[in-house]
């Protein structure tokens, strides 16, 4: 049997993109609350304003994936804007 993948397994150069480093990357010593991220999750993902209302309602499964979705798509942008400017 194979090697069991994550849900949401992403991978740059057949390394988890969480363990990458991009090449021009600054930690930018920023912290936020986790209804925060989940404003944000949601609001990417085109929620209305009568949803955001809501947000607390759905169950915590389906906001850890929603929030979960959103830092791997983050991800993905920047780490691909570090692969287009390393061909520069």
């Amino acid at each position: 049997m194979g090697e069991r993948v994550a849900p949401f397994a992403v991978l740059r150069n057949g390394e988890d993109i969480q363990d990458v480093r991009v090449r021009s990357g600054v930690d930018p010593h920023i912290s936020y609350s986790m209804h925060y991220s989940v404003f944000d999750a949601a609001i990417a993902a085109g929620a209305t304003l009568e949803e955001l209302s809501k947000l607390e309602s759905y169950p915590k499964p389906f906001l850890a994936k929603l929030v979960a979705w959103h830092n791997f798509h983050s991800l993905i942008e920047l780490h691909g804007q570090d692969a287009a400017n390393s061909k520069r």
